[in-house]
C-alpha cells in the first residue's frame, strides 16, 4: 500500500504541475495568441545576416512585431530573382482603434510619405532586428519589382553599415583609377618650376620697393587729415547752406502741396471724360464702316440710273430750257403791253354799212 500511495502522490504531483503549467502559458500568452495581427513582406538585396525568426520588428524604437518568415523570393514567387524576402506580422492595436483595412490604408499613405525599413544591429552580439523609419522618398526609391506581393509590400533601405562600406568601395575605386605615379611625377615638375621662378626673384628689392610704398602711404595720409583740417570752416558753411536749402525746399512742397493736389484731382477728372470720348469715338468708328458701304451703294444706284435715263433728262432739259425763254418773252410782253397781257389783241375797226 505505500508504494501505491507514493505513486499515486507522484502521479498527482506531475499532474498538478502539467495543469499549473498549462495555466500559466495560457494567462501569460494568452495575451499575444488572441492579439489581431496583419501581414507585411519586404525585400533586400543585401545580407540579413543577424536576423532570424521571431526578431522584433520596431518603430523608432517602439515594438510594433516581429519577423514570421525569412527566405529568398524565388522559393515564393515564380521569379529568377535572387533577393531576400522578409514577411513581418504587426499588432493591430499598436495603431489604435483600427480595422485592418484601415491599417493597411495608413501604411500604404506612410509609404508614399517616405516610410521605410531597414536593417539594424542589436548590440554587440550580432543579432539585428527590423528597424522602420520615415526617410526622404526623393533619395530613398522603392525597389523595383515585377511580381505581386501576396501581403503589403513595405519598401526597404540599405542599413547605415551597408552605406557606408559601398562609399568606401566607390572611393576605393575612384583612387584606382588615379595614376599615383603621374599625379607625382606632375607634382615633383610643379615644384621644380615654382622654385626656379623663386630663385630668379629679387626678394631684397621687393622688400625695399614695399618700404617705400608704405613710407609713401604714410605720406598721403598725413596731406589728407592736413587737407581735411584745413577744409574744416568751409565744409561747415557749405553743410549749413545744405541745411537751409533742404529746409527751403521742404516749405515750398508743403505750400505747393494742395495745389498740386488739386491739379492731380483736375487730371483725373479731364482723363475720366477723354476716356468717355475715346469711347464714343470707338462707337462711332465701329458704325462708319456700315455707313460707308451704305453710301457707296447709294451712289452706285445712282449712277447706273443717270446712265440709263440720260436721253430723257437731256430732253427735259431742253423743254425746261425753251420753257424759260417762253416765259421770259411772255414777261417781257407784259411789261410792254399790260393790257394785252389781261385782255388780249384789240377787235378790228369796224366801218358803217359793213357786215361783219
Amino acid at each position: 500500500m505505500s508504494a501505491q500511495a507514493h505513486y499515486f502522490k507522484i502521479g498527482l504531483f506531475v499532474i498538478i504541475a502539467v495543469a499549473i503549467a498549462i495555466v500559466a502559458i495560457v494567462v501569460l500568452g494568452a495575451g499575444a495568441i488572441f492579439q489581431k495581427r496583419v501581414m507585411v513582406e519586404t525585400y533586400f538585396d543585401t545580407s540579413v545576416q543577424g536576423l532570424d525568426k521571431g526578431s522584433p520588428v520596431k518603430y523608432r524604437g517602439v515594438q510594433i512585431g516581429k519577423v514570421e518568415e525569412i527566405s529568398m523570393v524565388a522559393a515564393v514567387y515564380d521569379v529568377d530573382r535572387r533577393h531576400i524576402m522578409v514577411r513581418m506580422s504587426l499588432t493591430i492595436q499598436d495603431f489604435g482603434d483600427l480595422t485592418k483595412e484601415q491599417v493597411y490604408t495608413s501604411l500604404k499613405g506612410d509609404v508614399e510619405k517616405g516610410l521605410r525599413v531597414h536593417l539594424a544591429p542589436q548590440g554587440l552580439t550580432g543579432t539585428a532586428y527590423m528597424e522602420w523609419d520615415f526617410v526622404d522618398p526623393t533619395y530613398n526609391h522603392p525597389m523595383k519589382i515585377d511580381w505581386k506581393p501576396k501581403y503589403l509590400y513595405i519598401p526597404s533601405t540599405p542599413n547605415t553599415i551597408a552605406r557606408l562600406s559601398d562609399a568606401l568601395d566607390r572611393v576605393m575605386r575612384t583612387f584606382d583609377k588615379i595614376d599615383i605615379r603621374d599625379l607625382a611625377l606632375n607634382m615633383e615638375q610643379i615644384v621644380s618650376k615654382v622654385n626656379d621662378k623663386l630663385g630668379g626673384v629679387d626678394v631684397k628689392e621687393i622688400s625695399r620697393q614695399a618700404v617705400l610704398l608704405v613710407a609713401e602711404t604714410r605720406e598721403t595720409n598725413q596731406k589728407i587729415g592736413q587737407l581735411i583740417l584745413k577744409s574744416e570752416k568751409p565744409l561747415k558753411q557749405i553743410l549749413a547752406d545744405a541745411s537751409q536749402t533742404m529746409a527751403g525746399a521742404r516749405r515750398v512742397m508743403e505750400t505747393s502741396g494742395k495745389p498740386l493736389a488739386q491739379s492731380i484731382s483736375t487730371l483725373k477728372g479731364t482723363t475720366a471724360t477723354i476716356d468717355h470720348m475715346a469711347k464714343n469715338l470707338d462707337t462711332f468708328s465701329a458704325g462708319l464702316p456700315n455707313t460707308l458701304s451704305q453710301l457707296r451703294t447709294t451712289l452706285e444706284r445712282l449712277d447706273r440710273l443717270v446712265a440709263f435715263q440720260q436721253q430723257d433728262i437731256e430732253k427735259v432739259v431742253v423743254n425746261i430750257r425753251q420753257i424759260s425763254e417762253n416765259v421770259k418773252e411772255l414777261t417781257e410782253n407784259a411789261k410792254m403791253y399790260p393790257a394785252q397781257s389781261l385782255f388780249g389783241n384789240a377787235p378790228s375797226k369796224s366801218h358803217p354799212g359793213e357786215k361783219r
